[in-house]
């Protein structure tokens, strides 16, 4: 079948940064549903057809230099789009003159994009205006018909995992109460760094795996947890997505953003922690101890994401902007919902 259109995506023996590999799912179950034709950016080739172009990167500078790459293959006629799941400019930038912003040579870069998406839905206007960009809100998705699983809550021996932004109070309280006797265990990443993953795939399968074996997953909003000072604005990102799709128990800090009711819109998606870290764990202990409840909201969270959230319906998304290129877009999105129907219809 004939390809419609091109996806950038590096080869898979190329290390990345840990952040990199959630753009890779990203790319590709695009890829796989779009039917897209996969060009390395580092060692890019003319594809088949070069008419429609996708790339997902982390940042806006990354998606100007993956562009750049390929730049020479791209007609003045092809539409390309982009998604950016830090989907901000840098301070310095953000208090320069527009004028002066547009000048930039990677903004100037990112005008060639037909279409950019972005999951920050309070930016969006004021950063389309300021920098002369075509962007549009999408929220981030999960590759839930590939990773995704639920319940069996009574086998999963990771208790609590709070891999990524939390209260450094709250970390210590659990480490200190899970994880130095009796058969408990609590997972978290904030005692390491990792700036570089060798093997993204491997890495992802370690990933998900985990996730998988999780049964209540922390997850604090931006506006409640941003130690680094990292985020202008409140939204849903992919620690929900994952968690949720992984089939676990999400508790924290809701996000405040004005779309989160409309991502997150089934009872127990999230659950609420009290801002007291010793508080905490024992509301922590009392959801953990009815397994029942939790078998419950995680083939709830598991189905919902997969009816809503996953990459595939995002793709659909694009596809629907620029009917031109996607003719056959409609028996894809069929075949995608009878599949996800039967998937949901054998969840016990």
């Amino acid at each position: 079948m004939p390809y419609n259109g091109a996806v950038l995506i590096p080869s898979p023996d190329r290390p990345v940064a840990p952040a990199m590999t959630c753009a890779l799912e990203c790319a590709h179950a695009s890829r796989e549903f779009l039917n897209l034709e996969i060009v390395d950016p580092q060692a890019p080739h003319r594809p088949e057809n070069a008419r429609f172009w996708f790339i997902a990167a982390i940042s806006f500078r990354q998606l100007s230099d993956m562009l750049k790459s390929v730049k020479h293959l791209i007609g003045p006629d092809a539409i390309v789009t982009g998604f950016v799941f830090d989907s901000y400019f840098s301070g310095r930038l953000e208090g320069l003159p527009d004028i002066i912003k547009r000048k930039t040579r990677f903004v100037s870069n990112l005008r060639r994009f037909n279409r950019i998406y972005c999951p920050f839905q309070a930016l969006i206007a004021q950063q389309a205006a300021s920098y002369g960009l075509n962007m549009a809100y999408l929220p981030i998705g999960v590759d839930a018909i590939r990773f995704g699983a639920c319940a069996n809550m009574a086998a999963r021996y990771i208790t609590i995992n709070g891999y990524g932004r939390q209260p450094s109070a709250l970390t210590a309280v659990l480490s200190d109460s899970l994880n130095r006797a009796g058969d408990s265990f609590f997972h978290y990443t904030g005692h390491v760094q990792i700036r570089q993953v060798s093997d993204p795939v491997r890495h992802r399968d370690h990933f998900w795996q985990m996730l998988r074996h999780t049964r209540v997953a922390l997850a604090y909003s931006p506006e409640s947890c941003d130690p680094d000072q990292r985020f202008p604005c409140s939204f849903v990102g992919q620690r929900w997505f994952e968690s949720l799709a992984a089939g676990c128990i999400v508790a924290g800090r809701r996000p405040q953003a004005a779309e989160t009711d409309e991502l997150l819109n089934w009872p127990d998606a999230t659950i609420e922690l009290p801002d007291d870290p010793t508080e905490a764990l024992a509301a922590l202990r009392n959801l953990l101890g009815d397994v029942d409840r939790l078998d419950a909201i995680s083939r709830r969270n598991y189905s919902e994401c997969l009816r809503q959230h996953d990459w595939r319906w995002r793709a659909a998304c694009i596809a629907r902007d620029f009917p031109e290129s996607f003719a056959d877009l409609a028996p894809r999105v069929d075949a995608l919902d009878a599949a996800v129907q039967a998937t949901i219809a054998g969840i016990a």
